[in-house]
């Protein structure tokens, strides 16, 4: 019997610019002064640090998040609500639509996050793998990282040392074995000494590579 278009199992694309429902948009997320209409228990899940931004503590809610205090501006998010809008009757605070203003984070790639993390499951390429993995780094997502460094592990395209620069930062331990593989002569050594990249790995990084270079020279 052949398959028609009415037997293939279409993914749902998700529009976040307009509410879904009050059971499915339950929260306002303001990215570049853009509005996101999302579920506050679906992305609880994923992520601890949105859980507690909607769940948790109202003051804790309101602090930095995604690294240090003292690091805030640099490499991560400002999870300040600007506004809560109460719907029904109830006095709750936690009751109702609320809207959090999330700074330090460009629109687009949060959209890509949400499509990759809602059932659209958009597909991560190797152009978006970093943006994603700093994205769930700090949103604490693993399957976002597990996903990112899964695509980085299989590309070919992009250097070994590059790679060994995301597992550094983002502390990604099968991406580096997976980089330290395919270190198999003394010319792979030097290219990765060599790289840009280099400079910015960690102490603990270079000196794991040494190891890697006296098994190969013994």
């Amino acid at each position: 019997m052949p398959t028609t278009s009415q037997d293939i199992r279409t993914v749902e694309d998700i529009d976040f610019s307009v509410s879904q429902g009050e059971n499915r948009s339950d929260a306002i997320l303001i990215v570049e002064g853009k509005a996101i209409y999302v579920n506050k228990q679906y992305l609880g899940m994923h992520s601890p640090t949105f859980q507690r931004l909607f769940f948790g503590n109202f003051y804790e809610s309101l602090a930095f998040v995604g690294g240090n205090p003292e690091d805030e501006g640099k490499d991560g998010f400002n999870l300040e609500e600007i506004e809560y809008k109460h719907i029904g009757t109830t006095s709750n605070l936690y009751d109702g639509l609320r809207e959090f203003n999330l700074k330090n984070v460009a629109f687009e790639k949060f959209m890509d996050l949400l499509h990759v993390i809602y059932p659209s499951r958009k597909k991560i390429t190797e152009d978006t793998a970093e943006d994603l993995l700093n994205l769930g780094y700090h949103l604490k997502i693993p399957c976002v990282i597990d996903r990112a460094e899964a695509v980085l592990i299989k590309s070919r395209t992009i250097s070994v040392a590059e790679k060994l620069r995301i597992a550094d930062k983002y502390k990604l331990f099968k991406l580096q074995d997976s980089c330290f593989s395919q270190l198999t002569v003394l010319k792979d050594f030097i290219d990765v000494k060599w790289s840009p990249a280099y400079k910015t790995l960690s102490d603990a990084t270079k000196a794991a590579l040494f190891e890697q270079l006296l098994k190969k020279i013994k």
